[in-house]
């Protein structure tokens, strides 16, 4: 196994809870009550992505 190159699955974005999938995908990572969820945001656009993370954020608070 030494020398195989890992596939990178995730990739981070310039927001802070919006991570991109190695589909184009992009998923919300919220915490909610001390627990991680992920929440795919059904796009491959960052700036539909941008304001529906803003929305889901806004309704989880």
């Amino acid at each position: 196994m030494k020398g195989e190159a890992t596939v990178k699955t995730w990739e981070k974005t310039k927001l802070q809870n919006l991570v991109r999938h190695k589909s184009g995908r992009y998923y919300a990572r919220l915490y909610l009550n001390g627990k991680e969820v992920w929440k795919s945001l059904k796009t491959d656009h960052f700036s539909v992505a941008k304001a529906r993370l803003a929305t889901l954020q806004k309704d989880h608070r």
